[in-house]
């Protein structure tokens, strides 16, 4: 039950982190400070490595959980 609570949370605030700097990015575009490649390549980055974190999330807290009980 431990283990399905800490991998919602830490998802929600790593999906939320990636929804904001998606915002970010588009702020800048629309400022024209980086270019159209360049937003969708920082977009994508972040998007993947959030969807990778989550991933991986609940076997780190489940190592953790076993080492630490």
């Amino acid at each position: 039950m431990e283990l399905f609570i800490f991998s919602v949370f830490a998802t929600l605030i790593i999906m939320l982190t990636a929804y904001f700097l998606v915002k970010l990015f588009n702020i800048a575009y629309k400022r024209k400070v980086i270019t159209i490649r360049k937003f969708r390549v920082l977009s994508l980055t972040v998007i993947g490595i959030a969807v990778l974190a989550a991933s991986i999330m609940p076997f780190f807290y489940h190592r953790l959980l076993n080492v630490l009980l």
